[in-house]
């Protein structure tokens, strides 16, 4: 069992070996590359329809994103430290064969192109506008709210 300070030696470490690892200097650059792209590129409001978050301030709603980006980062780190001393499967070994595999793959993606297509179809034939089986972007800032109808289908 390690003691206190060595405990925080090691988050310290762990940090800054993370901070300076070359990935990470990448992403962080790339990150604030984007975000002054998307400053000076908007003219102060963003060219999306959404009327859900019309009323909020420009600067909430380029912020938002990032927050709940760093809320996932932590939940990760939080996962990690819970699950750390536990041992690692491996994984390969229960991976099927490249046939099996392939046949997964090509069904996942049948699946997804079927499911796009079908809200296409199926909204506009029950009377809806066309939607995607992908809920999330469906019902968060729509143009017209969603009905009860399009939320359960």
């Amino acid at each position: 069992m390690r003691t206190q300070v060595e405990n925080a030696t090691f988050w310290r470490r762990s940090l800054l070996g993370a901070l300076t690892h070359p990935a990470v200097q990448a992403a962080i650059v790339l990150w604030i590359a984007a975000y002054c792209a998307i400053l000076m590129l908007s003219g102060g409001r963003l060219p999306f329809d959404r009327p859900a978050l019309a009323g909020v301030p420009f600067a909430v709603q380029l912020v938002a994103p990032t927050v709940v980006m760093i809320e996932v980062l932590l939940l990760m780190g939080v996962v990690y430290w819970l699950t750390r001393k536990r041992a690692v499967p491996d994984i390969a070994a229960r991976a099927p064969g490249r046939g099996v595999a392939a046949r997964e793959t090509f069904g996942l993606l049948a699946y997804a192109m079927v499911a796009q297509v079908g809200g296409w179809i199926v909204g506009p034939a029950l009377g809806y506008r066309p939607f995607s089986f992908h809920i999330a972007g469906t019902l968060f800032g729509c143009t017209t709210p969603p009905s009860v109808g399009e939320i359960w289908t």
